[in-house]
């Protein structure tokens, strides 16, 4: 009897092996990519740290509500990255201490997802990195929501009203969130199906030997991963693509009604050549510039507010669109097969060849991995970088010793210049005999 188990046992796990891809697979292919989210975690760091600290150093930059917003949303990215390179360096630190050779196996997967110090600092790992992704989702909806409603509602009470209430529930309502999915023991160990070897939602409840009880499974732990995170993710898509669609629609408006006026003013000034249109008292004067270079400027001047404004949220689409596409593509019914055997593989999805190409496709993984640390380097760019403001007290400091090292330099060249013998000349006057006065100069 006992041969026989384990003849259907063999014959059972080798209809599992052709029918799921091995999961050493699934982590060699999350490995490879541990390096782009290292260098993105640090681009991103430095990036938060970029937006800190002038925070710190300029009163001018504390006193403006925007401002603060985005200080608070560098510190929740600086955390987040933070969390991301914990989990890259403990993911290392695991594999030295195995005797890594180059190679996963299916026992070292295993290995693993059944290790308790490595499970434990998962579940606090995921906790923190969930918790200030959530809290950046929150405040750079709100961020949206402000520029809304300074912008298009015109109504700037209103925005700094609710400025405490937004800031303080961006904080807050992550952290019950996190707090209750934490309680129910559900941040752990998964496959890397909606991360890039960081932890996330574990998976080990999932598979079972009763197929109804599997599939409804499957479906909790979708909805643990939409509550915990995606969820969020998702309605800050939601609110930053409206408010900024309409910040950006009431900004052409603005811009084809002074187009208007422009036109319209320019034509009076034409039409009043005999002066019927003014009177002795207010005359209209034009400017020296032609009516059709004051539209051009105010063209531009919107044009360059529209591009700004468009990068806000085309950097956050940019940047988070990897981590939502793989979210979508794990919900295809080969990416959770029922599996009838789960013994070595128990605790992991069952996942088909043709899941596992789109899955953990490389270009898209590498993409993943890249693009949710660095949330905070993106950042960076948009409020730092393209700041004028900013960048010229950045780099004024740095400016003014090289233009006075480059007016020293001049000031050395010309007394050398000056120390140069040059020719004198001696100009002689002389009267001739019919009393004219007549020169000459001597060299």
């Amino acid at each position: 009897m006992e041969e026989e188990a384990a003849a259907i046992d063999e014959y059972l796990e080798s209809i599992y092996n052709e029918s799921c891809v091995n999961v050493s697979r699934i982590d060699t292919e999350v490995k490879d990519t541990l390096p782009f989210t290292l260098v993105s975690s640090i681009l991103s760091v430095l990036g938060s740290t970029a937006i800190i600290i002038p925070f710190f150093i300029w009163r001018d930059m504390r006193a403006s509500n925007t401002r603060r917003i985005i200080f608070l949303l560098a510190v929740a990215d600086l955390f987040t990255a933070a969390s991301f390179i914990s989990a890259v360096v403990r993911h290392f630190i695991f594999l030295k201490d195995h005797e890594y050779n180059g190679e996963i196996t299916t026992s070292f997967s295993i290995a693993v997802r059944n290790d308790t110090g490595y499970k434990n600092f998962c579940e606090v790992q995921a906790f923190f990195t969930v918790y200030f992704q959530c809290v950046a989702f929150f405040l750079t909806a709100f961020l949206a929501v402000y520029f809304f409603i300074i912008l298009v509602l015109k109504n700037l009470r209103l925005a700094r009203k609710l400025m405490l209430p937004f800031c303080l529930s961006a904080w807050a309502v992550p952290i019950i969130i996190c707090g209750y999915v934490l309680s129910h023991r559900k941040f752990g160990v998964g496959d890397s199906r909606s991360s890039v070897g960081w932890c996330f939602i574990e998976n080990k409840f999932v598979l079972t030997r009763n197929k109804t009880k599997h599939d409804q499974n499957v479906v909790i732990y979708f909805l643990w991963e939409l509550f915990a995170q995606k969820l969020w993710e998702m309605l800050a898509f939601f609110v930053i693509i409206v408010c900024y669609c309409f910040i950006l629609f009431t900004n052409r408006c603005k811009c084809r009604k002074k187009i208007k006026l422009k036109s319209e003013e320019s034509s009076l000034i034409e039409s009043d050549e005999d002066g019927q249109w003014t009177t002795r008292h207010a005359q209209i004067k034009p400017k020296p510039s032609t009516p059709a270079k004051g539209m051009r400027d105010v063209q531009a001047a919107i044009s360059k507010a529209d591009w700004r404004l468009a990068l806000v949220p085309l950097v956050f689409l940019l940047l988070r669109f990897w981590g939502n596409l793989r979210f979508f593509i794990s919900m295809m019914s080969s990416c959770h097969v029922y599996a009838s055997h789960p013994k070595e593989y128990s605790g992991f999805f069952c996942v088909e060849p043709e899941c596992f190409n789109l899955l953990y496709n490389k270009e898209i993984l590498t993409l993943h991995a890249i693009g949710d640390p660095a949330q905070g380097f993106g950042n960076a760019i948009l409020f730092v970088f393209l700041s004028r403001n900013i960048m010229s007290k950045l780099l004024g400091p740095v400016l003014k010793v090289f233009r006075s090292c480059r007016k020293k330099n001049d000031v050395n060249n010309n007394i050398r210049n000056d120390s140069k013998p040059s020719r004198a000349a001696v100009i002689v006057t002389y009267h001739s005999k019919d009393k004219k006065s007549h020169y000459a100069k001597i060299y």
